[in-house]
C-alpha cells in the first residue's frame, strides 16, 4: 500500500509539471526497459530474446493494459490526491 500510495503521489506531482498523461507513462515505462536491458547488458539478469511467435498471443493482453494504465492516468489528472 505505500509503494501504490507513493506512486500515486508521484504520478500526480509528474502531471502538475507535465501534464500530459500518457507522456509520464511513456517515461515511466521507458525507464523500466532501459533499466531492465542494461541489467542483461551487465550479466545481472538473464534475458531471452524476444520471438514473434512468443510475444504474438500477448498482444491483446499489452493492448488492454496499455488502455487501463491510460484510463488510470486520466482519472488521477481529474482527482485530487489528499
Amino acid at each position: 500500500s505505500f509503494c501504490s500510495g507513493g506512486m500515486i503521489l508521484f504520478n500526480k506531482l509528474a502531471m502538475h509539471h507535465m501534464p500530459y498523461p500518457s507522456l509520464v507513462s511513456v517515461i515511466q515505462f521507458l525507464t523500466c526497459t532501459i533499466a531492465i536491458q542494461c541489467l542483461g547488458l551487465f550479466n545481472a539478469i538473464e534475458l531471452d530474446p524476444l520471438q514473434w511467435h512468443k510475444v504474438k498471443p500477448y498482444l491483446v493482453y499489452n493492448a488492454a493494459f496499455v488502455i487501463s494504465i491510460y484510463a488510470n492516468m486520466k482519472a488521477l489528472e481529474g482527482s485530487n490526491v489528499d
